[in-house]
């Protein structure tokens, strides 16, 4: 059985980081169980660290593609950009400072293609620390938590196009709204009790800001919820 795997790294002034998080990508230990291809697709939200330099060494190379937009559109924007450009049946977004564990995309993707009833996959988090060395343990086991942290989910493309993608207008939490609209289409998702997601967070990031936390405030009363925070 073959499969294309595509990850979406989106990045904003994170250039110095993004190596990490594409080598933690090229590093991935497939399992022989299905012929796989991971597909990485890098989209530059109009970065003013030049990016360029950082990503010339990937010019060219086989299962990647870089996109640069020439201006900041948010995060949603440049994941619809690359969902939208990826050949994958299953899609993974990555933030440029973030990074995977070697065998998430093929315990993802196993599960996937042996679930057909399951749509998208999600592990707990690791949060690192500007060496890499874990700081805390973020658990996903509640729908809160999920939609908290909502990056490193393995998706089928199909549903995520069915439900419209991501939301271009929305600056942040556009994961949480993603998940909840996959959930009232009545989508299933798998919880993995396995660390294997590494979510690097700094004073300025952007789960961080004010921004973020007056739009937690309004996807809760869109949605009709309370997050644990």
């Amino acid at each position: 059985m073959n499969s294309i795997f595509s990850i979406i790294i989106t990045n904003y002034n994170n250039s110095k980081l993004i190596d990490r998080a594409i080598r933690s990508i090229d590093n991935q230990q497939i399992s022989s169980n299905f012929a796989l291809t991971i597909e990485t697709i890098i989209v530059d939200d109009g970065s003013t660290d030049n990016p360029k330099l950082w990503l010339k060494k990937y010019n060219g190379l086989k299962n990647k593609k870089i996109i640069y937009l020439k201006k900041n559109r948010g995060v949603a924007y440049a994941s619809n950009i690359g969902i939208k450009k990826s050949t994958g049946n299953i899609v993974m977004r990555v933030d440029a400072d973030d990074f995977i564990s070697p065998t998430l995309v093929s315990l993802c993707n196993d599960t996937l293609l042996h679930n057909k009833n399951i749509s998208y996959v999600y592990t707990d988090l690791f949060q690192v620390d500007d060496y890499g060395n874990k700081i805390r343990y973020i658990k996903r086991d509640s729908f809160s938590n999920l939609l908290l942290y909502g990056a490193g989910c393995a998706i089928r493309k199909k549903a995520i196009e069915k439900v419209g993608y991501y939301n271009n207008e929305y600056k942040n939490c556009e994961d949480m709204d993603l998940i909840i609209r996959l959930k009232n289409h009545k989508y299933r998702g798998l919880y993995l009790p396995l660390p294997y997601y590494r979510y690097y967070k700094t004073s300025k990031s952007l789960t961080q800001s004010n921004t973020r936390k007056k739009m937690i405030e309004y996807m809760e009363s869109k949605w009709n919820l309370k997050l644990e925070k």
